[in-house]
């Protein structure tokens, strides 16, 4: 069965039984289609709603405020996905407590560390700065960015939760520590993204623009060449933070293209293990197709994944940014 939202009109229709949800514009990408042509490729991917083996897909188009989502209402673990709302309730502390607004340039290189390098033992130290050297009051500050849940430090073991039991088709054994839902997810990015872009909050509330952009841009800094990234064009703007453990894979975007601003999260799952050379090119399709659902005149004929650098390098530029008290407007891309 599949349900579509449209224009506050819940449609059932039984012709379909793979679960999604649809809300779709008068102009614009085709989200009807693009969800199908998502469901297809799954299908074929082998990740199938319900089993040990699935995944879910969320996409909103920016400007329509229109979304879709395969596979809604499923539990994941966030891994370092997460990391982005840490990253969001980090600005807003900063903002509030630091000399300035901004953070030291210790914390920014920190920062820095969490994103581009995805260092838990930064993330963990930004953490615990928040709540004042108590992990906990750290973990409760970021409520900020809804969609996820934290209630531990970060760890780099990385092992499963569960290698047994009763297959629950609403929670793809998700870490309780840590997990996420695509949807709240996805739209708290999106509604991260509006900060950054739409010009009249600029003048009606400047500080939430400044921490937003800042957000956008320090992910913009992440260079994998793969995954969301590897399904775009060379030279797309793509803000995103990637994150997995033995048993899930996923990544967090936002992009801006010709046809249109999107994001983009996606979540994959097998249980015990799933294998990087599955996850990865299926998380690179899923983003081609959408590109290619914005930008049907200009299409990108296959993925370009590359394999994703063993070394992390922060250019000084980043942590010069976060520490301004000022960020530049997101690039406009060109027709």
């Amino acid at each position: 069965m599949r349900k579509i939202i449209l224009s506050g009109i819940v449609l059932i229709l039984l012709s379909f039984n793979i679960p999604a949800h649809a809300q779709e514009a008068a102009d614009g990408p085709d989200m009807f289609k693009l969800l199908d042509d998502i469901a297809a490729y799954m299908a074929t991917a082998r990740f199938v709603p319900g089993t040990t083996r699935q995944a879910s897909v969320y996409v909103q188009d920016i400007k329509r405020h229109t979304e879709i989502t395969y596979n809604p209402d499923v539990k994941y673990s966030g891994a370092s996905v997460t990391k982005i709302g840490v990253l969001a309730a980090f600005q807003y502390y900063a903002q509030g407590h630091q000399p300035g607004g901004v953070p030291t340039r210790e914390q920014a290189v920190l920062i820095a560390q969490m994103i581009l390098c995805s260092s838990n033992e930064a993330t963990n130290k930004l953490i615990q700065t928040m709540g004042d050297k108590d992990a906990q009051k750290g973990l409760d500050y970021i409520s900020y960015f809804s969609g996820m849940y934290l209630n531990r430090l970060y760890s780099g073991d990385g092992a499963p939760l569960v290698t047994d039991g009763p297959i629950l088709p609403k929670d793809a054994d998700a870490d309780p520590n840590n997990f996420l839902d695509i949807e709240s997810f996805g739209r708290a990015l999106a509604k991260a993204t509006l900060w950054a872009t739409d010009p009249p909050l600029e003048v009606n509330f400047p500080d939430e623009v400044v921490i937003n952009r800042k957000l956008i841009h320090v992910m913009a800094a992440n260079k994998t060449g793969a995954l969301l990234e590897g399904g775009v064009p060379e030279g797309t703007f793509v803000a995103h933070k990637q994150g997995w453990v033995q048993d899930t894979h996923g990544d967090a975007g936002y992009f801006i293209t010709p046809g249109g601003d999107y994001v983009i999260v996606i979540m994959l799952h097998q249980r015990k293990f799933l294998q990087s050379t599955n996850s990865f090119p299926a998380i690179a399709e899923v983003s081609r197709l959408v590109y290619n659902a914005f930008n049907p005149t200009a299409p990108l004929k296959a993925i370009r994944s590359k394999p994703i650098p063993k070394e992390c390098t922060i250019p000084p530029s980043v942590v010069d940014a976060l520490m301004t008290a000022d960020a530049p407007p997101l690039p406009v891309a060109i027709k």
